[in-house]
């Protein structure tokens, strides 16, 4: 099945919120942030879809949200027609969709929690956890390097807290030497497990 692959540079959106849903995407390579825009124009970020993350999963007439890419980007576009297919040749596909959907909805339930119980350190604790154990290999390891290319108003929009208080949890983390960071969008893990309980989670793992 010939699929079609498709560069964007940061700032780019791959599809907009209302837009026909006509194309599923994996992300190749690259960042993007997925946000809903607000009545009152605030902008609320739903996630960062990064490498091997599907996007747009056209069950519906019209994406639920605007992906933006955060860097260089590379997606690989796939038809309704495409997704048949693939389905009935690729069992590993099927699953692969099926996981999507419930990635999708263990998202929002841990969006629901976080955005209505966790306090300012517990958001920005959860969200570095989660998104380490998502993003890095051997993230249990001491002295973990992730590169974050969402800026903090993002982290700020997307856990429903000021860029300023991000700034000052941040800070904090660092203070208590959880992390340190040097650069903008670079972080040092210092201790996984400290930040795990920071975030409220009971045991070593993020959700």
């Amino acid at each position: 099945t010939l699929v079609s692959k498709t560069k964007y540079k940061r700032g780019q959106s791959v599809f907009c919120e209302g837009g026909r849903a006509n194309y599923l995407y994996e992300i190749i390579r690259g960042n993007t942030k997925s946000y809903k825009l607000l009545s009152d124009g605030r902008c609320a970020v739903t996630g960062f879809p990064g490498p091997g993350d599907f996007i747009g999963v056209p069950v519906a007439k019209a994406y639920h949200t605007t992906v933006e890419a955060l860097n260089e980007t590379t997606t690989q576009r796939y038809s309704q027609d495409q997704i048949d297919q693939m389905v009935q040749i690729s069992p590993a596909f099927a699953h692969k969709l099926l996981s999507i959907s419930a990635r999708e909805y263990s998202n929002a339930v841990d969006q629901m929690l976080l955005l209505g119980r966790k306090k300012p350190i517990e958001r920005v604790a959860s969200f570095l956890a989660k998104y380490i154990k998502q993003r890095t290999q051997n993230s249990e390891k001491k002295n973990v390097v992730v590169q974050l290319p969402m800026s903090r108003i993002d982290i700020a929009d997307h856990l429903g807290l000021t860029q300023e208080t991000v700034c000052r949890v941040l800070s904090k983390l660092k203070s208590d030497n959880f992390i340190s960071f040097d650069h903008s969008n670079e972080l040092v893990i210092k201790d996984l497990a400290a930040l795990l309980v920071a975030a409220g989670f009971p045991s070593k793992s993020a959700h």
